[in-house]
């Protein structure tokens, strides 16, 4: 997903753990984060908790990514979008354009999206 989003002109900060997604989240400001629900060291349920409870995240846009598919799953806390895996580009570009996250052109490519997750 790094790939897919750097190439289409997003800047792109990864994290691999719940507490190191909060912690990012807790210190920068993102266009949208794309969020894994299987981290290494809890749910990402747990990790959009602690991130909507930043005051600088509540209205982030998140997309949620899981290998289980939305039908199959309780939706815990309020995202804007989901996708299963695998994730191709397309699918991942509409969600955040879904989200109001808008694409990215050769003159403005700063917007950053967390990504959390498994790499």
């Amino acid at each position: 997903m790094s790939r897919i989003l750097q190439g289409a002109g997003y800047r792109v900060e990864t994290a691999g753990t719940c507490r190191e997604a909060v912690e990012k989240c807790g210190q920068g400001d993102f266009g949208a984060i794309t969020l894994d629900l299987l981290l290494p060291d809890g749910s990402g349920w747990e990790a959009l908790r602690g991130i909507r409870a930043l005051p600088r995240s509540k209205g982030t846009p998140v997309i949620v990514v899981s290998s289980l598919e939305e039908r199959d799953m309780a939706i815990l806390e309020p995202v804007q979008g989901f996708l299963p895996k695998p994730v191709g580009p397309h699918e991942l570009l509409e969600a955040l354009e879904r989200a109001g996250v808008p694409r990215r052109t050769s003159e403005a490519r700063d917007e950053s999206i967390d990504s959390c997750g498994r790499r």
